[in-house]
């Protein structure tokens, strides 16, 4: 199953691109995320209860960043910039493999997708509340 969303953050590709660089920080703007450092890895928990082994696994410099996914789910989330007027449009796109079947993998993306809306909302937030600098 693949999904697009995307929103608009009044602030440069730079700083949206370093901030999302930054996964194990994703909880701290992403509401409802677990992020777990503390095992083998990275865990990153998209679905209440689900938390799948995540991988950056790779960057274009200002642009995109790709993220592998693990069980539960497979697949990936690539978050994708383009500048827009004064800020930047911010582009997830979830490819993913759902099992279950056709309706329990509908509810999954539905909530993940409300999931991803959430981190968009709570970057916007974190970033246009004047608190993060733009890199030098």
């Amino acid at each position: 199953m693949r999904a697009h969303d995307q929103g608009f953050v009044a602030a440069s590709p730079s700083l949206v691109y370093e901030v999302l660089c930054d996964i194990p920080s994703y909880g701290l703007w992403w509401p409802g995320i677990s992020v777990d450092t503390q095992r083998e890895g990275l865990r990153l928990g998209l679905l209440a209860g689900a938390a799948a082994p995540a991988r950056a696994r790779g960057h274009r410099e200002g642009v995109g960043l790709l993220i592998d996914l693990g069980p539960p789910y497979e697949g990936t989330l690539e978050w994708y910039l383009e500048s827009f007027e004064e800020g930047t449009i911010v582009n997830s796109v979830m490819d993913l493999e759902l099992g279950g079947g056709h309706r329990r993998a509908s509810r999954a993306l539905r909530r993940m997708r409300s999931s991803i809306h959430r981190g968009l909302v709570g970057l916007k937030g974190h970033l246009e509340d004047g608190a993060r600098e733009e890199p030098t």
